[in-house]
């Protein structure tokens, strides 16, 4: 990028916004491109959310933005007193994969569902990198709320992980 750091976005809404329709009618097509198990979702129903990725560069003294990903999100009521949301597509297309930016995503949906007070966060059929995806962010917004009751930020040291690793094995 020639003269600015890029910033990454994530707009969010929900089918009954006109603009978030129309950016869905156009990017739902790579959802079957790229998403073997995948299908349209029913574009009547407002209750579908949907979180469009951009990037935003300045190239050459112009703002450019770039669509990164795309994702769709539903709720729904599960008796007797629970808001469940429900993430059912995620696509980051190829050249903004291994960035980071799935797990962003993965954050971002998380603490939507914590501002509108859902119960928990599903993910609808994923894939098998999608659920590694999932696991790793959990294992990590568990270290940072120190879910465990220690500081494991120690344990990033490869040398002490080998070393805990043995002291487990002589230990058993």
């Amino acid at each position: 990028t020639g003269g600015g750091m890029d910033v990454f976005m994530m707009y969010h809404g929900n089918l009954g916004n006109q603009g978030m329709k129309k950016w869905h009618t156009r990017l739902q097509i790579f959802m079957l491109f790229f998403i073997e198990t995948t299908s349209y979702i029913q574009e009547d129903d407002p209750i579908w959310e949907i979180g469009v990725l951009v990037k935003r560069s300045v190239i050459q003294g112009r703002l450019v933005a770039q669509t990164c990903g795309y994702l769709t999100l539903y709720s729904f009521f599960k008796w007797p007193d629970s808001n469940i949301l429900r993430l059912s597509q995620i696509l980051l297309f190829p050249p903004f994969q291994r960035q980071g930016l799935g797990g962003e995503l993965v954050k971002k949906v998380y603490k939507l569902a914590e501002d509108k007070d859902y119960k928990y966060v599903l993910i609808e059929d994923p894939s098998d990198a999608c659920q590694q995806l999932r696991d790793f962010i959990d294992l990590q917004l568990c270290v940072e709320e120190k879910f465990f009751g220690a500081d494991l930020s120690e344990m990033r040291n490869p040398r002490h992980r080998r070393q805990n690793f043995q002291d487990v094995l002589t230990e058993g």
